[in-house]
């Protein structure tokens, strides 16, 4: 007869042999950070053993996936948002994640651009104007006037960053809206700073550009072809504009 301590160690015996999934019920995500990661579970990939939500260093929440992160903060209560793929990447390892570039106040979006461009708006504690990452895997065109071919900012990443007061202009000027594919970061120029952009929208591509005025705040666009405007100054001069070419 089989006593009960004998049932007992046959039924440790055959747990034992019994292979766990990884990741199956390991962890787990909770919340608004959980309701996101089912909404987009496909882009995100399983959660991560050992993987919990924490503080995100910016005063919000932040749990990591698989393929990327989902963040959450009580300025934005209603909702979580995920930030996966190269983006994200480029968000911890280049642009310093939700205290650098600040927290995603969007899931990701297929940009204006033409072409597979993804784009992503982020807001850091204490700023009023956004960021924008968009990742792009390079440009094919006309570089004032030379056919070549264009590697995207960040190349390890292809992911460029639209910030201050040039990605303002960026993003919700009608002559740019945000359809101008960045090709480099913002950097530096005597007085102020610029950023460059393919117009993909001529033939061929053309270089446009966009100065930032560190005198006058005046933020101005400047097009290849000899077109300027400055959407700081209400009569539209370009006197004061950092010329860029």
């Amino acid at each position: 007869m089989i006593n009960r301590i004998e049932i007992v160690a046959c039924a440790i015996a055959l747990i034992g042999v019994v292979a766990i999934p990884k990741n199956a019920s390991a962890c787990s995500a909770s919340g608004a950070i959980g309701a996101k990661w089912q909404q987009l579970q496909a882009e995100l990939g399983p959660c991560i053993e050992g993987q919990v939500e924490k503080d995100d260093g910016a005063g919000g929440r932040i749990q990591q996936f698989q393929n990327g992160y989902v963040d959450w903060t009580s300025a934005r209560p209603a909702e979580a948002y995920a930030v996966y793929g190269g983006i994200a990447e480029a968000w911890m390892a280049v642009y310093g994640g939700p205290a650098g570039t600040g927290q995603p106040v969007t899931d990701e979006e297929f940009a204006a651009a033409l072409g597979p461009a993804k784009r992503q708006t982020f807001l850091k504690v204490g700023d009023t104007l956004p960021s924008y990452l968009e990742w792009n895997p390079g440009y094919t065109g006309n570089y004032f006037g030379s056919p070549v071919n264009l590697p995207p900012c960040q190349a390890a990443y292809q992911v460029c960053q639209v910030r201050g007061g040039i990605g303002w202009l960026w993003f919700n000027s009608s002559e740019t809206g945000g359809g101008l594919p960045p090709i480099n970061n913002e950097f530096s120029l005597a007085g102020g700073s610029r950023q460059d952009f393919v117009d993909m929208s001529s033939l061929g591509s053309d270089l446009d550009a966009i100065t930032w005025d560190a005198a006058t705040n005046d933020v101005c666009f400047f097009a290849e072809t000899g077109y300027s405007f400055n959407f700081s100054d209400p009569n539209g001069g370009v006197a004061d504009c950092l010329y860029p070419f």
